[in-house]
């Protein structure tokens, strides 16, 4: 391949890109800086800190209070449990994820591990 459609295939990529950023960009940012910021690693963190943030996030954008639970086996390791109603109960979807990390040690980073750039 010459350079030329190189160069245009990666222009095209940057446009799209940028034709992708909606008017909720800054919203997702400052979800994923809230989350970023609550450090959730086993030994210094908080895993319900993180279940809380999401929580309120989710009731403030309309999820009934009865479809989002926080749930605290034990201290510092709560997690979230939330319910999106579809409008076909014959076809349910399940999304499964978690909030704890692997320890970031400060001096293995050139940055801040829990601060988003």
């Amino acid at each position: 391949m010459s350079t030329t459609p190189r160069i245009l295939a990666f222009l095209f990529y940057l446009a799209a890109s940028l034709h992708a950023q909606t008017p909720n960009h800054p919203l997702a940012r400052d979800i994923l800086r809230e989350l970023i910021e609550t450090n959730p690693t086993p030994s210094s963190g908080d895993c319900t800190a993180a279940a809380q943030l999401a929580a309120k996030r989710l009731l403030d954008a309309g999820f009934p209070a009865a479809d989002v639970h926080v749930i605290v086996p034990a201290p510092k390791q709560g997690n979230l449990i939330a319910r999106l109603r579809g409008r076909n109960a014959a076809r349910p979807i399940v999304f499964l994820a978690h909030l704890d990390v692997v320890e970031a040690r400060r001096d293995d980073w050139s940055v801040e591990p829990f601060r988003l750039l």
